[in-house]
């Protein structure tokens, strides 16, 4: 299917935003073991900024998994309870934009 098809064959956003009201739940996948984020950063949060996160969540026992880089400004990671916590406080720093729980999102 080239590309122009594929586009053209995309919902309209109004479309999207009607159906995103009925994302209701995050469902963890069986064999994600819990402790898994994805941690999003501020634009503003530089590449070595990022990277001194990552290491720190590696010095911590925890292990980045995945880098979203360029599609996101942050990274996919296990991450222990106690560290977590510290990187939630960056959020109300302004530093990073959002921290979720990785797993599977459903519309139904």
């Amino acid at each position: 299917m080239s590309l122009r098809r594929l586009v053209l064959n995309l919902p309209s956003s109004t479309h999207l935003q009607r159906n995103l009201s009925n994302l209701h739940r995050t469902e963890t996948l069986n064999k994600m073991a819990t402790g898994k984020y994805i941690v999003v950063f501020k634009d503003s949060v530089t590449k070595e900024q990022i990277d001194k996160y990552a290491a720190d969540i590696d010095a911590c026992g925890g292990q980045v998994n995945n880098r979203l880089d360029p599609i996101l400004n942050g990274f996919g990671a296990a991450i222990p309870d106690e560290h977590l916590q510290s990187l939630k406080s960056l959020q109300s720093e302004g530093i990073i934009k959002y921290i979720e729980e990785d797993g599977i999102v459903t519309t139904q």
